[in-house]
């Protein structure tokens, strides 16, 4: 019964025509015009409407095993599938590691306006680097770096973040030549920034001089989302998923000791080998 709305939408949806021909007054090229009218019927236009539909993907490179320093690169594509150009605003803004990010040439976090037309796209790449600066420290000593053989040492192991604003996870500690240790060498931990985690580990009998080494790893999260919207489209704004590089940190200490041997132990030396 909405004859009105009904002419309107299909005039609005119609895939315009033009001619050569001025006829009546009107030109040929004017929409609408004496000779198409408004066009030819598009009549699954006329149902679905006139629209913009942004869909938004987004990739890394390298996707893994990034370092402090390590350039990365991030391409965001922006398609719009609709039948009517989308006035879009893309933005970025990257995560607090990332460095100087330029994208398709221009300085900082992307926030940009493009007009995008109809099954059309918009790519944008983006170069950053991870901050240098970032880094893990760890601190390995022993309470007698001279014991005498047979006596148990402890030794003790610190491991700190250094950054001021970033979280370091699936923090782990490594050591091949220490037993049990409090707490748990092998349990993953988050460090917090500037926070520490001290580990005791006692009761480990040298056999003899020894230099051994305390290893460890852990991942800064750099996290980020472009997002999409244009008001043509009235399910926007679209995002991509979370692109998720951890930047992956290591570092080690040694701690060495000198085993002391008392005279009465030299004493017994050539007995044990027959001399």
């Amino acid at each position: 019964g909405q004859v009105d709305e009904l002419e309107s939408i299909i005039n609005q949806t119609a895939v315009q025509l033009i001619s050569s021909q001025t006829c009546g007054g009107i030109p040929g090229d004017q929409i609408p015009n004496n000779t198409y009218g408004y066009g030819r019927i598009d009549a699954l236009s006329a149902v679905m409407g006139n629209f913009a539909s942004l869909s938004l993907t987004k990739s890394i490179l390298p996707a893994t095993h990034l370092k402090p320093g390590d350039f990365i690169t991030y391409t965001i594509a922006i398609t719009n599938s609709g039948n009517v150009t989308a006035s879009t605003t893309i933005t970025d803004t990257f995560d607090s590691e990332l460095i100087n990010p330029v994208c398709n040439g221009v300085p900082g976090n992307l926030a940009d306006q493009q007009d995008i037309g109809a099954a059309s796209s918009m790519v944008y790449h983006c170069i950053s680097h991870v901050n240098p600066a970032l880094s893990i420290e760890i601190d390995k000593v022993v309470d007698n770096p001279a014991p005498i053989v047979g006596t148990a040492v402890t030794y003790t192991i610190t491991v700190t973040n250094p950054n001021l604003s970033a979280a370091i996870e699936n923090v782990i500690v490594t050591d091949l030549d220490v037993g049990t240790c409090t707490p748990e060498l092998a349990t993953p931990i988050q460090l917090d920034p500037l926070a520490s985690q001290v580990y005791i580990c006692p009761n480990v009998v040298p056999i003899g001089d020894v230099t051994n080494t305390a290893e460890v790893t852990g991942e800064v999260p750099i996290d980020n989302i472009a997002i999409a919207s244009a008001p043509e489209d009235e399910n926007s704004p679209v995002s991509s998923n979370t692109v998720h590089s951890p930047a992956q940190l290591f570092a080690s200490d040694s701690a060495s000791l000198t085993v002391f041997w008392p005279e009465e132990y030299w004493n017994w030396i050539p007995i044990l080998f027959g001399e």
